[in-house]
């Protein structure tokens, strides 16, 4: 059920409300579909994007000969920013959580190898093939080096594979039962 909202006081209460109706709250609210609770994903966009919902992700960039508007990319409508992505995915290297002292800010709180479990998982749900970045799979019969007489033992440019993960679950359901609330007309 797809509904606007109209006043704080609707009279319903939920178990869990899902702050974003893109990609990630919509499978988290997918996969909370059976287990009996009363879930709410609150969007701030609408069903369909709209000019003046839009107009509220304007901004200023960095550096406009290399950065698009912001506004091109982020969609304030139930989906999100998936309306416009094309499909791309690449999963986080371990140094990507690790904390370095030349990168600002750097360091997660988790581990790459926490992560892992859940990379299967994503792909199943937006559907974006198997989870397998080996170029020899991609290119099969394409040269394993990437640079053809540069690898040795100081510098290495060929795939070095990586660790198997485990799968996890059973699938999301195919439709949530659940509630989106849209601040937007």
């Amino acid at each position: 059920m797809i509904a606007q909202f109209t006043a704080a006081d609707d009279g319903l209460a939920y178990d869990i409300c899902i702050v974003g109706g893109g990609t990630v709250g919509l499978a988290i609210a997918a996969a909370l579909e059976n287990a009996k609770l009363r879930v709410c994903v609150l969007e701030a966009g609408g069903r369909w994007q709209t000019k003046r919902s839009q107009e509220l992700y304007h901004g200023i960039v960095a550096d406009p000969l290399v950065h698009p508007p912001v506004q091109n990319f982020r969609i304030r409508a139930l989906g999100g920013s998936s309306r416009a992505w094309g499909g791309r995915c690449v999963p986080f290297d371990s140094i990507d959580f690790q904390k370095r002292e030349w990168v600002c800010n750097s360091g997660w709180p988790i581990t790459y190898e926490t992560l892992l479990p859940y990379y299967r998982r994503a792909h199943e749900v937006i559907e974006v093939g198997s989870y397998d970045y080996d170029p020899t799979s991609a290119l099969p019969g394409s040269r394993v080096e990437l640079f053809e007489g540069v690898d040795g033992d100081l510098f290495r440019t060929a795939w070095s594979g990586l660790v198997d993960q485990p799968t996890c679950g059973n699938g999301f359901p195919g439709c949530c039962g659940l509630r989106v609330i849209s601040t937007s007309g």
